[in-house]
C-alpha cells in the first residue's frame, strides 16, 4: 500500500527562485544566488515571478577588473525597502 503523503511533491525551479526572494526580502540578491536554485533558464523564473506581481528590481555594477555582477531584489508589497543597509546600497 503507497500512502499519498510518502512522496514530497518536488518545488518547481520557479518555487526556488520564489524562497530566495521570500528568504531575503528588500535584500539585493546577487544573481548567482538565484542562478542556483533557477538552473540555466533563471531569469525565465525572476519573469514568472514579475508575471505572478513580485515586485523584483534588478541593478548592475561594475567591478574594478571589468566585470559586471547583476542583483536582485524583491520589495514585499506595502514596505519600504532600507537606503542602507542589507537591503539599501552594496
Amino acid at each position: 500500500m503507497i500512502h499519498q503523503n510518502s512522496k514530497a511533491k518536488k518545488k518547481s525551479r520557479t518555487d526556488l527562485v520564489r524562497d530566495v526572494f521570500l528568504r531575503r526580502p528588500s535584500f539585493w540578491v546577487p544573481a548567482p544566488d538565484i542562478a542556483t536554485a533557477g538552473g540555466l533558464q533563471w531569469q525565465v523564473r525572476v519573469h514568472e515571478l514579475r508575471a505572478e506581481g513580485m515586485a523584483i528590481e534588478n541593478k548592475m555594477e561594475r567591478r574594478k577588473n571589468g566585470t559586471v555582477i547583476s542583483y536582485y531584489m524583491w520589495t514585499p508589497a506595502g514596505s519600504t525597502r532600507p537606503l542602507f543597509g542589507p537591503g539599501g546600497a552594496i
